[in-house]
């Protein structure tokens, strides 16, 4: 994984930790390597060796929530491209 997201498998515990080095806001590059670690866990568990995921954020913070600057810069199809990556989380992507 990159520098905003690690993903670590210890005795069949996948723990993807979010780290931006501040409040690990929700930016669509964060949420890009959500997924893409969420994958990784996935194709673990197909695999036999996951059995469980934990989401997790640095030792200060879980996640500030979305990046508000994101919204706030105005670009229309960037805030709308975050929305649908919150919302593969709660349908079971």
């Amino acid at each position: 994984m990159s520098s905003l997201v690690s993903y670590e498998l210890n005795d069949a515990v996948a723990t993807i930790t979010m780290d931006d080095g501040k409040v690990n806001a929700l930016s669509p590059a964060m949420q890009a390597e959500i997924n893409a670690a969420l994958d990784q866990a996935a194709a673990g568990a197909a695999a036999g060796e996951v059995k469980a995921v934990v989401l997790a954020g640095n030792s200060k913070v879980f996640s500030g929530g979305f990046d508000l600057s994101v919204f706030s810069a105005g670009d229309v199809a960037a805030t709308l491209g975050m929305l649908p990556a919150a919302s593969n989380w709660r349908s079971g992507r």
